[in-house]
């Protein structure tokens, strides 16, 4: 074995030793594409100080830390909260990670009974929506067998 051949195989494999300390940043677009929402939803949700993006000019840059409060954002729409519960749960968080949607089991509960009770108010208005148009419609029908 030659000095050169002995000196690379002894050499240590520092290829995946070291993660990079830089941060990550999104731009607004990649957002949007990522969650599917509308620029002017992360707009909004930036008025409403649930997001921080840095500017760059009259760029947004967004934070590895923007992008995991916006994933808790969607999920708490999602989960039929509003922006100002939403904003409580997650505030305050430094360290916010995809699980710290701060919720009880009193506030799933409470959530659960709202959105029952909304899911009954909608299947009434969709009953009578449904009784109206086949009213209209037959209606409708019996105008064109008159002519």
């Amino acid at each position: 074995m030659t000095n050169k051949q002995h000196l690379t195989s002894i050499q240590p494999d520092f290829s995946n030793r070291y993660v990079s300390q830089r941060p990550v940043w999104y731009t607004i677009s990649d957002l949007a594409l990522e969650f599917d929402v509308t620029l002017r939803a992360l707009r909004f949700y930036e008025a409403k100080g649930l997001l921080e993006p840095i500017r760059q000019g009259t760029s947004r840059v967004y934070s590895t830390r923007d992008r995991a409060r916006l994933q808790l954002i969607i999920t708490g729409k999602t989960l039929g909260f509003t922006l100002t519960e939403i904003s409580t749960m997650i505030a305050d968080n430094e360290e916010i990670t995809a699980i710290d949607l701060k919720l009880s089991p009193e506030t799933v509960l409470k959530q659960i009974m709202f959105m029952e009770e909304q899911q009954k108010t909608t299947s009434i208005a969709l009953t009578e929506l449904r009784r109206r148009y086949y009213l209209m419609a037959e209606t409708d029908f019996d105008m064109l067998e008159d002519t």
